[in-house]
């Protein structure tokens, strides 16, 4: 049976679940401002009952809900089973691109070597480590942890300073309620404290550098009655959890906390933090040490004798880090732009910070400083490009701000040119303070990471060593080309920008930046298969984006993208702003009452590769998930007939109800991200790019000619971040409109609209890595299906 002949049995059963409708309406008052009168709006939600009561913070046991949601999932079982050969020959192709026997990059700690690995048959990692050239140890098997569960997520181990004991959190359900367990590793005896700290967000062992004994306790921060993590303890070994005494609370519904020690040890920081601004608490390692030593029994929180790093002040964000006798800030403070710099202030010698690297409007830096015993490394975006750079500093207290920027060396790698390679390049994780030790990665689109080993200032290409090459069987590197490729477009600010920033930006027209330009410059990153390539318009195109909280969409090598290509697709990403992909500045040119330049930029690339000839119009599938669903249902909503199929994961889609609504766990947070709709302005412009307010399904198929896409969404039960009642609730008002459409005209081009809900899982979906390919393989068949791509 052909593609089309699947779809069209599907159809014509007409027995695609259809929800009830509801009355239900809130009322909101919205005050003057912004150019706009005080107004009270009454929002109408005739779905807002598939919200259990209970979400997020229990199981939804309403039948009603259950009973629509199973209805839904077997819908879409329905048609995948149709598509079963396929799925699984689409799952044996990711899968047999895959080492599945393999492991991490060692990281070295002390006499140790740690790192993680997979066996072939098995769903989860292993740790392990190795005392020089000695046997492997194992340390946690997380294949056991995960017998009889439908679901297991257990985060990495954290061995302390001795490697005597190991600590790890772990998740059986998906709603991220983390649980900590402490372990010693040559017994297995675990301690009577594990399992009994909840809700567990951060935590670090209480020890100093290199020491001998065990740690005498543990900092943790944890989750409050709305799931965000607002309070840090401290709890001492040996003593009931109950008198853990509380060293810092957050009060403020905006902001949370983490804590953690700084590299050298020396330290414990408490980051107290909105998305916009943030303050770093600090105390002694040694004298918080001495000061439990001295307690019999459980221990005061006058223990800690917090100071401020940086006081709190609006719109400065700053990261911390400590070493080689200096504190180094990454810090928006004195900036004139959106931008950061860095700043360093030196023990003993510095009364306060001075400037050590300033801002720089061509390069903007984009993570948080990597330090070690002698090395300062710093990541950088192009302001223009969007492409990496990393340099590499002395970290030499010794040494004046000039004498270490004097000293800047560029990292390269061999065979990608910086400029014109669209890829991706990072510091790793496996960066080491105590060994000195610096590793870089690096990987495009059709290169897997190759991580190499820094072995000196001003090293040229030639001499970095590989410490690792991801290994991708059946694959040949050679067959693939990849593309950066910029559109540029005259954005249209009236239909984008709320008209208070219209008349902002005429204000400021004289100091345009290439994230605020009337004709901004987008990157797209473009794969596909040589032998298919045809630029002609005849080939399908797979769109990706994100675009928001300043994250990067990287241009990495993506097994599913590959496949993707395989099959016949051009495989484009497109770094559009509110995404970090040029630094700071083009993530804050789309938030707030810019937010829609998102959705104008993708759509925008879309348009400009079906007229340059990579694709046609119609010829286009889009993907995101979470704010990336948000993303691809907006998009939908302002060119439904640009677009062949639409796959939406845990899609963002209520994002004007959810704002409403400050019990949530993460909206007093996000109002720093999308602006609080109860404010002056914000209600009007968030309503006008909600992808759930601005369903018009019918009104497109009933026009001449109409078409909409079939789209694929999923959610995930326990998934306290994006409630599964979004995606849910975003169906039901599609498919009713596909109903009313069809009952006024039965010719119209009908979509096929399916949903799956996974019941035992939250955000990230299916935990196991080939339940996850499984997953991902179902994706392909459905996207597969719509290009009639499968016999």
């Amino acid at each position: 049976m052909t593609s089309a002949a699947l779809k069209n049995r599907m159809l014509a059963a007409d027995n695609a679940p259809v929800a009830p409708k509801k009355p239900s309406s809130q009322t909101v008052d919205i005050p003057a401002g912004k150019g706009e009168a005080a107004k009270t709006v009454v929002l109408e939600d005739e779905y807002a009952w598939l919200r259990g009561a209970k979400w997020p913070n229990e199981k939804i046991d309403e039948p009603e809900i259950i009973k629509h949601l199973e209805e839904e999932n077997g819908y879409c079982k329905e048609f995948l089973k149709s598509l079963e050969q396929h799925q699984n020959r689409f799952y044996e192709t990711l899968k047999g691109r895959i080492k599945l026997t393999d492991k991490t990059v060692e990281r070295k700690h002390g006499a140790f070597y740690y790192y993680s690995r997979t066996e072939e048959a098995l769903q989860y990692s292993i740790d392990c480590r190795r005392e020089n050239a000695g046997d492997e140890e194992v340390l946690l098997d997380r294949n056991k942890l995960a017998e009889n569960e439908k679901f297991c997520k257990v985060l990495g181990t954290n061995i302390c300073e001795n490697h005597q004991l190991m600590a790890y959190r772990s998740d059986f359900v998906g709603d991220e309620n983390y649980k900590l367990t402490f372990q010693r590793i040559a017994t297995g005896e675990l301690f009577p404290e594990s399992g009994k700290l909840e809700q567990v967000s951060t935590y670090c062992w209480h020890e100093r550098a290199n020491q001998a004994e065990d740690p005498i306790g543990v900092f943790y921060s944890v989750r409050n009655a709305q799931l965000r993590p607002t309070k840090v303890f401290y709890h001492k070994f040996g003593t009931d959890v109950k008198d853990d005494p509380l060293i810092f609370e957050s009060k403020n519904d905006m902001f949370t906390v983490s804590v953690r020690p700084t590299e050298d040890m020396e330290y414990i920081m408490i980051d107290y933090h909105s998305k916009t601004e943030n303050e770093v608490k600090f105390f002694s390692m040694e004298e918080s040490l001495h000061a439990v030593q001295q307690s019999a029994g459980p221990v005061a929180a006058d223990a800690f004798s917090l100071q401020t790093l940086r006081p709190l002040a609006d719109d400065i964000e700053y990261s911390a880090e400590h070493g080689g006798g200096s504190w180094i800030l990454k810090t928006k403070e004195g900036c004139a732009h959106e931008h950061f710099r860095i700043m360093r202030k030196r023990d003993g010698r510095d009364a306060d910070f001075e400037v050590l690297f300033d801002e720089d409007p061509v390069l903007a830096i984009s993570s948080s400083p990597t330090v070690t015993k002698s090395f300062l490394g710093i990541s950088y975006l192009s302001t223009k490009t969007g492409q990496p750079r990393l340099f590499i500093y002395p970290n030499d207290a010794g040494l004046s701000p000039a004498e270490v920027l004097a000293k800047r060396q560029q990292v390269y790698f061999p065979g990608v040119d910086p400029d014109n390679t669209s890829h991706d390049a990072a510091f790793s994780h496996v960066c080491n303070y105590e060994e000195d030790l610096i590793t870089v990665a690096v990987d495009t689109p059709v290169c897997p990471t190759i991580w190499y080993s820094y072995p000196k200032f001003g090293a040229a290409a030639s001499d970095l060593t590989i410490v690792k090459q991801k290994e991708v069987p059946n694959y040949e590197q050679e067959l693939y080309g990849t593309e950066r490729v910029y559109v540029t477009y005259t954005e249209d600010q009236v239909a984008a920008l709320h008209p208070s920033v219209q008349e902002e930006l005429k204000a400021k027209s004289a100091g345009e930046t290439p994230s605020t330009a009337a004709t901004p410059s987008i990157p797209v990153t473009i794969l596909y298969k040589k032998s298919l390539l045809k630029k002609d318009g005849s080939m399908p195109l797979l769109l990706n984006g994100y675009g928001s909280y300043g994250i990067c969409e990287e241009p990495t090598w993506s097994n599913l993208n590959t496949l993707y290509a395989d099959l016949g697709f051009v495989v484009a990403t497109a770094h559009i702003r509110g995404g970090g992909d040029l630094g700071e500045p083009w993530y804050q040119a789309a938030k707030f009452l810019t937010k829609k330049r998102t959705f104008y930029d993708f759509n925008a690339t879309a348009e400009y590769l079906a007229k340059t000839g990579w694709t046609s119009y119609g010829n286009i599938a889009i993907v995101g998930g979470s704010a990336g669903g948000m993303l691809v249902g907006a998009c939908l909503n302002l060119r439904p007939s640009m677009f062949k199929a639409i796959v939406a994961h845990v899609p963002f889609v209520t994002v004007l109800d959810t704002m409403l609504d400050g019990t949530l766990p993460l909206t007093p947070g996000e109002f720093k991200e999308w602006g609080n709709p109860r404010d002056a302005g914000y209600f009007d412009y968030m309503r006008s790019y909600c992808p759930y307010e601005n369903v018009a399904v019918k009104d497109e198929l009933s026009k001449a000619g109409g078409r909409y896409p079939s789209i694929f969404a999923t959610t995930g039960l326990t998934d306290y971040r994006v409630g599964y009642y979004e995606g849910a609730k975003w169906i039901a008002k599609i498919r009713a409109q596909i109903k009313a459409a069809k009952m006024e005209n039965q010719d119209i081009r009908e979509p096929l609209v399916v949903m799956e809900t996974n019941m035992a899982a939250g955000h990230a979906g299916a935990s196991g890595r080939f339940d996850r390919l499984k997953e991902v393989s179902r994706d392909v068949a459905f996207v597969a299906t719509e290009f009639d791509l499968i016999e």
